[in-house]
């Protein structure tokens, strides 16, 4: 009769290729969400930049006219 340890790790891997694997994808995620926002602000930041220059260009960034 095999004894527990036996019976159990033939059903579960190891902890550390789940451990492995779980970290992997947890970073992956992370640094792909971080990409993401990273190119989202930028994008905000040049949008505002070009709406405001060409507010300021038209003449209508002061009102002093």
């Amino acid at each position: 009769m095999p004894s527990q340890r036996a019976r159990t790790s033939l059903y579960t891997p190891p902890v550390g290729l789940g451990a492995g694997a779980g970290a992997g994808f947890f970073a992956a995620v992370f640094l792909a969400g971080a990409f993401l926002a990273a190119a989202f602000f930028a994008g905000a930041f040049f949008a505002g930049a070009f709406v405001g220059a060409a507010a300021f260009f038209a003449g209508g960034f002061f009102a002093a006219d």
